[in-house]
């Protein structure tokens, strides 16, 4: 009578083993897929703009650093004959002329070296300000990288002194940025300081 108990009794374990899932049990298993899998689709698109994003502004500064580099090499009061006298100036390797600064304006007395003076594209605290439009040629070019385009522009700081009657830039602080058509991309200046 024992065995035929311990029998039966195997023999329902082994069949509610083998009755499966109830009904309620495959809704909730499917449910929290369900939320899984529309919460993983959320995070891709993001992660791809993060990543779209992080590859324009890797360019972006690759670009602001190629221009810079050329401007670094340049004699402090490079002028090109024929082009934009009374300016700082040059020719880059794209063919487009660079605007590095203002010449030295009249002295206003004898021995005296005149004030900085700042030109380029307009600045918000030390960052090359993207809000507005620069209007100031030469100080703003297009450049093409991996088929996107990017807007480089720069404003240069001169400090003039006097030395020996013949004033002359000694110092000038670069400011450079470089932004694309990505949405939401933030520009990230870089600032030089050249002194002779």
């Amino acid at each position: 009578m024992v065995v035929a108990r311990c029998g039966r009794v195997r023999n329902e374990v082994q069949r509610k083993a083998q009755a499966g899932f109830s009904l309620v049990e495959v809704l909730v298993a499917m449910l929290v897929l369900i939320v899984g899998v529309v919460a993983l689709a959320q995070v891709v698109p993001t992660a791809l703009d993060l990543d779209a994003r992080n590859l324009a502004s890797s360019q972006a500064v690759i670009a602001a650093q190629k221009e810079l580099e050329q401007m670094a090499r340049q004699p402090m009061a490079v002028q090109n004959a024929g082009l934009a006298l009374g300016h700082y100036n040059f020719v880059d390797q794209d063919g487009d002329l660079i605007y590095l600064g203002a010449a030295a304006p009249p002295s206003p007395g004898l021995g005296i070296a005149p004030a900085s003076v700042q030109t380029g594209c307009p600045m918000a605290g030390n960052a090359i300000d993207f809000s507005v439009p620069c209007t100031v040629p030469g100080h703003s070019k297009k450049r093409i990288m991996s088929g996107r385009t990017f807007d480089i522009r720069w404003s240069v700081l001169t400090v003039y002194g006097n030395e020996r009657g013949v004033v002359r830039p000694v110092t000038k602080r670069i400011s450079i940025a470089a932004k694309s058509n990505v949405r939401s991309m933030t520009p990230l200046t870089l600032n030089l300081l050249v002194s002779y």
